[in-house]
């Protein structure tokens, strides 16, 4: 096929497609079965795939489904994916003081909202660095994973900066849990402000072990979270958005998912 793709995703979104039409392809446009192509160009902007396949499932119903994502596991190795983790998101805001007082003539005994949700998400790893949480599911990785080299690299790593975690790649990225700060209210350093902070926010993304409801996940995060009291200070823990992993029987003729992966858009848990 002549031509090129360009934008955001190509390799991860667009060249897939490529793959679909090379296997079409192979079988001189005749395939030996039935065979149907729907491409949705939509990620990350909202689609009405979000709701539509429950919908209209009659549209959509096939013995067997190929979903041309995520990409190999290094170039020249073509991969089957038989597991992705899942997702939730966990809302974290602590109240110290009724407004932000100058930090001459209270700091060092004025309690800093901040720094004690410092403190707090300090408190999810331990000192390798490996989520502490009890209730998360991980378990071994036995399927192919990276090099410590080529994930170092894929990753941009800086060079001398130890990664996170123990174990196997695979495990720590793939089987495991990982807890990621995605957002922290804080002055930018342009603009700081020199007083104690008297609010603090910040958003945590859980990636989940592909067999272990989300909703579960979510609820043991939120429950060690709202245990924990630094300084003596609470935090109001929040449940968001949760999504489902997914984990495939690789054993059988047509692999089915061992974890019902879809659920609709804006699903929270209700605490």
């Amino acid at each position: 096929m002549d031509g090129a793709l360009y934008g955001r995703g190509t390799a991860d979104s667009k060249a897939n497609i490529l793959s679909i039409v090379g296997a079409l392809k192979a079988h001189g446009g005749r395939p030996p079965v039935g065979i149907t192509v729907v491409i949705e160009g939509q990620e990350e902007f909202g689609s009405p795939f979000d709701n539509y396949p429950p919908e209209a499932s009659e549209i959509f119903a096939a013995d067997a489904m190929i979903i041309a994502d995520v990409g190999s596991v290094r170039p020249g190795h073509p991969t089957l994916t038989v597991a992705l983790r899942g997702s939730a998101q966990v809302d974290l805001e602590i109240r110290t003081l009724v407004a932000d007082k100058h930090s001459g003539q209270y700091g060092g005994a004025a309690p800093d909202a901040r720094i004690a949700l410092i403190h707090l998400l300090a408190s999810i790893h331990d000192e390798n660095g490996d989520v502490k949480v009890p209730g998360l599911r991980r378990e071994p990785w036995t399927g192919a994973t990276y090099e410590e080299a080529e994930f170092r690299e894929l990753g941009e790593i800086i060079d001398g900066t130890s990664l996170f975690g123990t174990g196997t790649l695979g495990e720590r990225i793939w089987s495991g849990p990982a807890v990621t700060v995605v957002a922290f209210e804080a002055p930018p350093v342009d603009g700081l402000i020199n007083a104690v902070a008297g609010h603090a926010r910040a958003v945590l993304n859980l990636r989940v072990h592909p067999e272990q409801p989300a909703a579960e996940a979510q609820a043991a995060l939120v429950d060690y979270l709202s245990a924990q009291r630094p300084f003596g200070i609470s935090a109001t823990v929040t449940a968001g958005e949760i999504g489902n992993g997914f984990a495939a029987d690789s054993t059988a003729p047509v692999t089915t998912p061992r974890w019902t992966p879809w659920q609709p858009p804006g699903t929270r848990t209700p605490r």
